[in-house]
């Protein structure tokens, strides 16, 4: 974890030529960041100002609740815990 993170986005065209390249910094910010495949595909799970303490406890719950067999694993609470639902909200409202 350092004091600034870098984001990178990089769009392709369907050929795999880039098409946009953007850059920027956040000075001083706390990110946990994972990455899994997920239904055959790579994923990133970025969680903004959190502590690694704070995710971890958050995946804990989650993989407890897997491991009893909830059929509901993960819960909004989760998603508002790690601030996704809002940036999801967010997201979808641009």
């Amino acid at each position: 974890m350092s004091d600034t993170l870098r984001l990178v986005e990089i769009a392709y065209t369907d050929s795999g030529a880039i098409i946009a390249h953007t850059e920027s910094y956040i000075e001083e910010a706390i990110a946990d960041m994972e990455t899994i495949t997920a239904q055959a595909k790579e994923v990133a799970v970025v969680a903004m100002n959190k502590t690694p303490e704070q995710v971890a406890a958050v995946k804990a719950d989650i993989k407890e609740r897997i491991d009893n067999g909830s059929t509901t694993p993960v819960l909004a609470s989760h998603l508002d815990q790690l601030g996704l639902r809002n940036a999801v909200l967010q997201w979808a409202s641009t």
